[in-house]
């Protein structure tokens, strides 16, 4: 075991298609969603769990999971969660909780575990009355009928939320099926893993904190030791904040991260984010979302290795009371440099109140940590980045960001919202080349001065043009250019941009 501490934490939904954007922008821009789910009524808070589920319909494409937790169609607080094709921008199928059991508190994925060809996926409803309120449920259903799989309960009367946090453990014992681990708020025991063949338990991970924490989260982390078994990560958030790392193979403790400081929610979010160092181990993001806040700190996330155990990156933002971390995902190969990069959500929420800003997700490189692109709400308070991740909706190879924002009132007042971004698009091109002949001379300098002093034609892409990667087009790429031109000056090299 290796531990770590640092001091460095019915109504139909609406649907709104934007439409998909195919412009030659800056991967830094701030771009607008493709498309927009909002929740059906005021208080709904869609979003507030929100997951890739794989391909639930066997259409080859990716769909999405969604929780509204505060929904009341099946009564006050029942819950009801949203299966959606980003793909077809169409509602698949939708299930309604029962009354104050807060069904999709939770939401996640499950692989296939009945073998039918077809995704599968469970919901955690932490309210759920067994033989007293709060004990807690989760449902795992069918992709392919929407029946219900397995259904596991909490201990009966002892209140412990359990389903607080779902997600699918991968094949931890090497059946053949995935399995699944969930998580419970109360009690000794934070996690179980259960099996996906015939839902009995194979772990259960109790508390690591001598603080009782009030958050917290479970995921699989990747094979982090290369034993050919996924492994798994548990956070506990709260006055002691930490995460477990336990190995799938044999559930024994791996890694134990512990932030020093108090109140960080260090292990709010925690998620495994593949070889990101390219040592043939996979790596491990950890948001802690309030570092800092008794001082309005932005809140910070952090990328450990799966070989060491050392922090590889760290993310921190620029805002006061930013909550960087609040939420955290791969986001793949998304600059298309061959290394994996990182999603992190920042929702501006302020401890203990309502959120008072605008929230961001940012995407930051895994070959060198910097920020490849920003995505920001519009509209203050709306928790956006609440949830943050990735799918190739559409099968080109590049992903798509799904943000969620569930405080968003585009239906009503907490109706909750998520919004899709189409990616960029990636090309090499050749940087300087303002006219687009593929480039870079004399003429693309005449081309600038008519476009600067002239009103002329704007260049068909400014990044582009923007010959010496100060992401404007401007006089200094008059100056840059003829200095390399004519004096023999550095040349710029191949970039990365929007199509």
């Amino acid at each position: 075991m290796n531990v770590a501490q640092f001091n460095p934490q019915v109504r139909s939904i609406a649907t709104i298609v934007v439409g998909f954007i195919l412009t030659c922008s800056s991967v830094y821009s701030n771009p607008t969603p493709v498309r927009l789910l909002a929740g059906e009524s005021a208080y709904d808070r869609l979003g507030f769990a929100v997951s890739s589920i794989g391909d639930v319909n066997n259409d080859g494409f990716a769909d999405v999971i969604i929780g509204a937790l505060n929904n009341e169609e099946g009564g006050q607080n029942s819950g009801k969660v949203y299966i959606y094709s980003v793909k077809t921008n169409q509602i698949l199928s939708t299930i309604i909780g029962e009354r104050n059991e807060f069904f999709g508190y939770s939401v996640s994925g499950a692989g296939d575990i009945d073998h039918d060809g077809y995704d599968d996926y469970m919901i955690g409803a932490p309210f759920k009355t067994i033989s007293s309120p709060r004990d807690g449920q989760v449902r795992v259903y069918s992709g392919k009928t929407g029946s219900v799989l397995f259904i596991f309960d909490g201990p009966a009367g002892m209140q412990f939320q359990f389903g607080t946090e779902v997600a699918s453990a991968g094949d931890i014992n090497g059946d053949g099926f995935d399995d699944i681990i969930v998580g419970t708020l109360w009690g000794q025991t934070r996690a179980t893993v259960f099996s996906g063949a015939d839902g009995s338990p194979i772990y259960s991970f109790n508390t690591a904190t001598t603080v009782a924490p009030v958050i917290i989260s479970v995921n699989g982390a990747g094979d982090v030791n290369q034993d050919g078994f996924p492994d798994l990560m548990v956070g506990e958030a709260g006055e002691q904040s930490l995460v477990s790392v336990y190995s799938g193979k044999d559930g024994s403790l791996l890694y134990l991260f512990e932030d020093t400081i108090t109140l960080s929610n260090f292990g709010e979010s925690v998620a495994g984010v593949g070889d990101v160092d390219k040592d043939g181990y996979d790596d491990m993001i950890i948001g802690a979302p309030d570092r800092y806040w008794i001082t309005n700190g932005p809140g910070m996330a952090y990328v450990y290795s799966g070989r060491t155990g050392a922090i590889l990156f760290t993310f921190s933002g620029s805002g006061l009371e930013e909550s960087v971390g609040f939420s955290v995902a791969t986001a793949g190969d998304y600059n298309g440099d061959g290394y994996l990069d990182f999603l992190v959500g920042a929702p501006q929420t302020v401890e203990m109140a309502p959120p008072s800003d605008f929230g961001h997700v940012y995407v930051y490189s895994g070959k060198d940590g910097a920020l490849l692109q920003t995505f920001t709400s519009t509209t203050i308070g709306e928790r956006f980045g609440s949830s943050v991740f990735v799918i190739d909706a559409n099968n080109d190879g590049l992903d798509e960001v799904i943000v969620a924002s569930d405080y968003g009132s585009f239906s009503g007042t907490s109706s909750g919202q998520i919004s899709v971004f189409s990616h960029p698009g990636i090309c090499c091109f050749t940087p300087g080349d303002a006219n687009n002949d593929g480039l870079f001379n004399i003429a693309d300098v005449s081309f600038g001065i008519a476009r600067i002093f002239s009103g002329g034609e704007a260049p068909p892409c400014q990044d582009q043009a923007d010959s010496n990667g100060d992401s404007a087009f401007n006089i200094s790429d008059i100056t840059f250019g003829i200095a390399r031109i004519f004096s023999g000056g550095p040349g710029p090299s191949c970039g990365v941009t929007g199509m």
